[in-house]
């Protein structure tokens, strides 16, 4: 706020039994189906140069063990990009590559994730999310070292 004025509305959310609290992160989509009509990577990603980023490292309290850990296990399927041109050319980068992250997406369904709920498709929702995050990560690690 500035003088009484709204100048950003940020929502948080509080993950792993209250030990972590962080902004909520961005969706981002990349690929297309075989008709080139639906997105068929969702993800979820921060901007280091923007204001939810900052504010989540402000919430962050790096002596607090649990709340290390909830943020590292958050951290796997969360993609942090330096500034909206990198995530820009990433996502051009994994247009050619939809096959290699299919793969990885089959590889981190290999994880065990549980999902607390009784709807059979959103926990499966839920799993695909998790291991589209966990792949795209990996996509971004091997994009960094290319392209860096």
């Amino acid at each position: 706020m500035c003088s009484g004025t709204v100048l950003k509305e940020l929502q948080l959310v509080v993950l792993d039994s209250g030990r972590y609290e962080t902004p909520v992160p961005r969706w981002g989509f990349v690929g297309y189906d075989e008709w080139k009509v639906n997105h068929k990577f969702t993800y979820k990603y921060f901007l280091k140069d923007s204001i939810d980023y900052k504010l989540q490292q402000f919430l962050f309290d790096t002596e607090d063990e649990e709340e290390v850990y909830a943020k590292r296990r958050f951290d796997e399927v969360i993609l942090y990009f330096e500034n909206e041109e990198e995530k820009s050319a990433f996502e051009l980068y994994i247009e050619n590559k939809q096959d290699l992250i299919e793969s990885y997406i089959v590889e981190a369904d290999k994880r065990y994730y549980e999902i607390d709920t009784s709807n059979k498709k959103y926990a499966k929702e839920c799993k695909r999310r998790l291991s589209t995050g966990l792949a795209l990560n990996k996509a971004l690690q091997e994009f960094r070292t290319l392209y860096k």
